[in-house]
């Protein structure tokens, strides 16, 4: 009796371990897209709750002259005219609760892909959106508005989409 592999069964091995990497190779695409959408969307979260901690922390201002420390605080500006970034900015203006132009701290980019579907505040769509935190409390601001607003932030990768929440108590999830 030979002890061995015959050709029958060399060929249905390799035929399996080819049909299985192909089918492993040909579905991490998606799984992958799927990945960097919901880290896109983790990363924006992220984002506003490290602008809120800016905003209870001793971090010093920047803003030169400082304004009244009423209205100096840390945000997010998002807007779906560029929708594949957003800003951390510095609330140096005495006249409102948003973003300004000249007052980002910070300019990101999402991952190749992913960009901003939607910015819904309260039930309607909206082209910008200014998330600011107010210390001592932090009170939050959402596009200057101090109560009863909740945004909705969708991103997408063109098949998929994330969403995030945020209300003016501060609460901050992704779904």
């Amino acid at each position: 009796m030979k002890k061995g592999f015959t050709l029958v069964e060399l060929i249905v091995s390799v035929t399996i371990i080819a049909v299985v990497s192909s089918a492993l190779l040909l579905g991490w695409n998606p799984a992958r897209d799927i990945f960097n959408l919901r880290h896109a969307a983790f990363q924006v979260a992220n984002d506003l709750r490290r602008t809120q901690q800016l905003s209870l922390s001793t971090h010093e201002f920047d803003c030169l002259p400082l304004p009244s420390e009423a209205y100096t605080g840390f945000g997010l500006y998002l807007e779906t005219s560029s929708p594949t970034g957003y800003k951390v900015f510095e609330n140096c203006s005495s006249d409102n609760r948003i973003w300004n132009s000249g007052e980002e701290v910070e300019t990101l980019s999402f991952t190749d892909g992913i960009e901003i579907q939607s910015l819904e505040k309260t039930g309607s769509l909206v082209n910008s959106l200014s998330v600011l935190f107010v210390p001592p409390d932090p009170d939050t601001y959402i596009n200057e508005e101090a109560s009863g607003q909740e945004v909705e932030i969708t991103l997408t990768n063109g098949s998929s989409t994330a969403v995030i929440k945020i209300n003016n108590s501060g609460r901050i999830e992704v779904e």
